[in-house]
Parts: structure tokens; sequence; C-alpha cells
């Protein structure tokens, strides 16, 4: 998958202005702070002071979770699930769940960088 991501950097007062772009110009995300940061994940859940913090700690954690959950069977679900709830998981349900784990971690690991 290209990255078309666009992140950029703007002063407003003693802050910055971070926002991300896709290709067509399409404004992701933003976030106002007065850190200095080089790189960000897609969503913005993620902003990094240094490109070697990628993939590291919460980072990190957070990508392998979703990499796990992407990697579920419907049977692990359907165990799992069942733990905490009566009602019978269905296979739509599952299905949509994957894409939602899926496109987190998509969301987690395309970075834009300044």
């Amino acid at each position: 998958m290209k990255n078309d991501l666009i992140l950029t950097k703007t002063v407003k007062g003693k802050k910055f202005l971070y926002q991300v772009f896709d290709s067509e110009n399409h404004l992701i995300s933003k976030r106002l702070s007065g850190r200095d940061y080089v790189a960000c994940t897609m969503n913005g859940k993620y902003y990094f002071g240094r490109l070697d913090l990628v993939l590291k700690g919460d980072h990190l954690r957070e990508v392998n979770y979703y990499r796990e959950m992407t990697l579920e069977t419907f049977e692990t679900y359907k165990a799992r699930h069942l733990r905490y709830s009566n009602a019978e998981p269905t296979l739509e349900h599952f299905a949509e769940l994957q894409e939602h784990n899926a496109n987190q971690f998509a969301a987690l690991l395309t970075i834009a960088v300044l």
C-alpha cells in the first residue's frame, strides 16, 4: 500500500498545529500541541518526537493487539465472546469486527512523516 499521507506543521502562537492530509488533500486528523513531533500514525492517535520511537511502547503494544485480532479465527472469537456474553456471536458480526481490526491495524502502521 502506497503511503500518500502529508503531515504539516504550522505555528499557532506558542504551539504547533499538526495536520494529516491524504493525497486528495482531505484532512484525516489534527493535533494542537506545544511538543515538537516528526511523525504520526494515519489516524493521529500516536505522534512521535523521533522516528526511532515508532513501534515502541504503547504503539507497539496496540499494533501487536490488532495484528493478533486480525489473525483470530471465528472459533477463537466465539469462545472469547461467550465468556462475556450469553448472546450467540454471528459470523456477520465477526466479519465486521475483523474489518474494523484490519482498518485499525493499517492505520497504526501507516506513518506520516514531516
